[in-house]
């Protein structure tokens, strides 16, 4: 323990709320994000006392394979950038990539002051998701409410026909598909808090905790994330089935949420993945003329591996690259492509592209060594996070947007210098 004097508590306690603000508004703002992190990190810096926090944060192996893998992410990113021709891009990029390099010198120095508050920050992440979970159903509602001739009407669809309570419409402050995985894991933390804090055991408690649940469950379920309808089917099914101890009964309880998968396949979003993946040889079938399909998008990205296996394409003129061998395969959709710079919609397949076999060991090895820590320290929600931004990176490339990378780098610092310690069930 790191005896403080005044000032440094009270410089410690500004930066601890700029840290739980930045955990607040994960879910909603990210034009808040760099003035945050700022903070954050100014504060951590007049905190003073460098070596002494250094050290005591800085003990283990675990601890300093993690630092060093973020560092050598940012290098690799920071190194391709400087022969990037585009040098606004570029500039562009390295800003975005600074969080390998800041989170891991903030948690090293933030460490202990963290560790003292961690379920707080649990607690207010999934107080957040909540609360902006409520203010996207009321924006849903209150779009649907229109005044005719003095009259009140409720017309819940746009002037296209798309449902103000359903897929894009409804997640007014992220990507649906990002919004629902800080749901699925604010239902993992849920988990996790249920079992130690005490007014989750009573009666009020327990019908808060499901009607938190319910809520969760609903957005995710309309704002129709293909990847996060299968995680939190997945992350349910885990949570049921370990809550019974009886064989029969788990036994039993799989075969009911059998059934209970295919109101989530009949999903509108779900069936048409469906198609695509049966379908994924027929390039025109599943290239849309508004959005390319996903599968175009890693065939693209695979051939462009082939090219470039061993030191991949670098950052350099990438998207022109992939626009090429996109376009080999059908210029449908090519243009809208092109305009929103489409990226490879799975972070595994763009790291390949852009830094060879290197840079996909780096990835996996990205998740494998602390999943094999958490697993050996039996760190339940360690593990599920984990597990979720595993299958999530599947179908987006998160280090390319502003809450992706925050999200991850916060919460996987938060378990290294946090949680290491500490076995949960």
């Amino acid at each position: 323990m790191i005896k403080k004097s005044n000032y440094q508590t009270v410089v410690s306690t500004i930066g601890l709320f700029f840290s739980l603000m930045l955990v607040f508004f994960i879910p909603a703002y990210r034009t808040v994000f760099s003035y945050l992190i700022s903070g954050w990190l100014l504060f951590s810096i007049f905190e003073f006392n460098y070596k002494v926090r250094f050290l005591s944060n800085f003990t283990t192996g675990f601890k300093k394979q993690m630092f060093v893998l973020q560092i050598v992410i940012f290098s690799a990113y920071f190194l391709s950038m400087l022969i990037d021709n585009d040098s606004k891009e570029a500039s562009d990029q390295v800003v975005k990539k600074l969080s390998f390099l800041i989170f891991p010198l903030i948690f090293v120095f933030s460490g202990e002051t963290l560790k003292i508050n961690k379920h707080l920050y649990l607690k207010l992440f999934v107080l957040s998701n909540i609360i902006f979970s409520i203010v996207c159903l009321f924006t849903a509602f209150y779009r649907s409410i229109e005044i005719e001739n003095g009259n009140f009407l409720f017309n819940s669809h746009d002037q296209y026909g798309n449902s103000y309570f359903f897929s894009s419409k409804l997640s007014v402050f992220h990507h649906r598909g990002y919004f629902s995985m800080f749901i699925v894991f604010s239902t993992a933390i849920l988990f996790y808090l249920k079992d130690r804090f005490i007014v989750l055991k009573k009666k009020s408690g327990k019908f808060l905790y499901f009607a938190i649940l319910a809520l969760f469950s609903v957005m995710v379920f309309f704002m129709s994330s293909r990847a996060g309808i299968a995680s939190l089917i997945l992350l349910l099914t885990y949570r049921f089935y370990i809550s019974i101890k009886n064989r029969r009964l788990r036994f039993l309880s799989i075969i009911v949420l059998l059934i209970l998968i295919i109101p989530a396949i009949k999903n509108k979003r779900v069936q048409q993945g469906i198609t695509e993946l049966k379908n994924f040889k027929d390039v025109e079938h599943v290239t849309h003329e508004k959005t390319p399909g996903r599968i175009v998008l890693w065939i693209s990205a695979v051939d462009l591996i082939k090219e470039n296996i061993l030191f991949g394409t670098g950052t350099d003129n990438f998207h022109e690259k992939y626009f090429e061998i996109y376009d080999a395969y059908n210029n449908k959709g090519l243009k809208l492509l092109k305009n929103e710079r489409y990226n490879v919609h799975n972070q595994y397949l763009e790291f390949f592209v852009l830094f060879g076999i290197g840079g996909f060991i780096l990835i996996i090895t990205l998740f494998v060594i602390p999943l094999i820590h958490a697993i050996k320290r039996k760190n339940s929600l360690m593990i599920l996070f984990l597990l979720i931004t595993i299958f999530n990176f599947l179908f987006e490339s998160m280090f390319d947007t502003v809450a992706g990378i925050v999200f991850f780098l916060f919460f996987l610092n938060f378990f290294v210098f946090s949680f290491p310690e500490e076995k949960t069930d």
